[in-house]
C-alpha cells in the first residue's frame, strides 16, 4: 500500500526574517514596558521623597515652635541667652528655654535647657541641625532635624519691626517674636512664627 502527501501553504513555517521581525517588535514592546515601569518606579519614588519632607518640615515646625515658646533670658544670668543671626547660606539661633529637667546623679536637677539650632552646607543642600545642652555642664548632642533644604532663614521682631539678626546681650531682652523660613528642596516653602511666652526678668 503506498500513501502520498500534499504540502500546502498552510502548515510551512517561519521563515528567518519573519522571526527576525517578531523578535524586534517584542523587544520594541518590552523596552516601552520597562520605560514605563521605572517611570512609574521613579514617580513614586519622589513622591514618597517629597511626603518625607513635607513629614520632616511638619516635626521641625512643632519643635521650633515649642522651643521658642519657652524661651528665657535674664540680663544678670551667665547661662541664659539668646542670640541670632545669619550662618553661611542659612541662619543659626542659639537660646535658653524651659523644658524637662535634665537629671544627673551629683547635680541640681534644672528646668533650664540650652538649644540651638544651625546650618551646615552641603552638596546635596543645606542640613539644619537641632542641638540641645545643659547649661551646667556643658554636655550637647545634635541631630539633623531638616536635610537638603535649598534655604533656612529666621528673623526676629523686636516690637516694630522684623531684624535679621539678635543679641541678648545688647538688647537685654528676648524678641517678641521669632520667624523661621524654610525652602524644601521641590521648592515648597514653610513657615514659622512663634512668640516667646515667658518674659525677660529685670536685673
Amino acid at each position: 500500500m503506498s500513501h502520498s502527501f500534499r504540502s500546502n501553504g498552510s502548515n510551512r513555517g517561519f521563515t528567518l526574517i519573519e522571526v527576525l521581525v517578531a523578535v524586534a517588535i517584542g523587544a520594541v514592546l518590552l523596552s516601552a514596558l520597562y520605560a514605563t515601569y521605572f517611570s512609574v518606579f521613579r514617580g513614586a519614588a519622589a513622591a514618597q521623597t517629597m511626603l518625607e519632607d513635607r513629614l520632616r518640615a511638619g516635626r521641625f515646625v512643632d519643635r521650633f515652635s515649642m522651643d521658642i515658646h519657652g524661651a528665657y533670658f535674664k540680663s544678670n544670668s551667665d547661662i541664659s541667652r539668646f542670640e541670632g543671626g545669619p550662618q553661611g547660606m542659612g541662619s543659626s539661633v542659639s537660646f535658653t528655654a524651659f523644658t524637662y529637667p535634665a537629671l544627673k546623679k551629683g547635680f541640681p536637677a534644672s528646668g533650664i535647657t540650652g538649644v540651638a539650632y544651625f546650618t551646615e552646607d552641603t552638596q546635596e543642600g543645606l542640613k539644619v541641625f537641632r542641638e540641645v545642652w545643659n547649661p551646667y555642664l556643658g554636655e550637647r548632642a545634635s541631630s539633623v532635624i531638616l536635610a537638603g533644604v535649598r534655604s533656612f532663614e529666621v528673623s526676629y521682631f523686636n516690637g516694630a519691626s522684623w531684624v535679621k539678626a539678635w543679641d541678648s546681650g545688647g538688647e537685654k531682652k528676648l524678641p517678641v517674636a521669632v520667624r523661621a523660613a524654610v525652602t524644601l528642596a521641590g521648592g515648597e516653602e514653610f513657615n514659622v512664627l512663634a512668640r516667646t511666652m515667658v518674659a525677660s526678668p529685670q536685673g
